[in-house]
C-alpha cells in the first residue's frame, strides 16, 4: 500500500504573518509621524493667520478712533 503525503498546504506560516504585521506597523508609524508634522504646520499657520487678523482689526479700531480728528 502506498502512503499518501499531503503536500498541498494552504494558508500562511506564522513567520509570514509576523512579517506582514511588522511591515504594516512600520508603514503606520511613518504615516503617523507625517500626519503629526503636517498637523503641527497647519496649527502654526492658523495661529499666524489669527495673529494677522487680530493685528488688522486692532489697526482698524485705531483708525476708527482717530476719525474724530478729521471732523467725522
Amino acid at each position: 500500500m502506498h502512503k499518501i503525503n499531503k503536500t498541498n498546504k494552504s494558508g500562511f506560516t506564522l513567520v509570514e504573518m509576523l512579517l506582514v504585521v511588522l511591515i504594516i506597523l512600520i508603514l503606520a508609524t511613518v504615516v503617523a509621524i507625517n500626519v503629526s508634522e503636517h498637523l503641527m504646520r497647519a496649527n502654526n499657520a492658523a495661529n499666524d493667520v489669527e495673529a494677522k487678523v487680530d493685528n488688522m482689526t486692532d489697526n482698524n479700531a485705531d483708525r476708527a478712533g482717530n476719525l474724530g480728528a478729521y471732523g467725522f
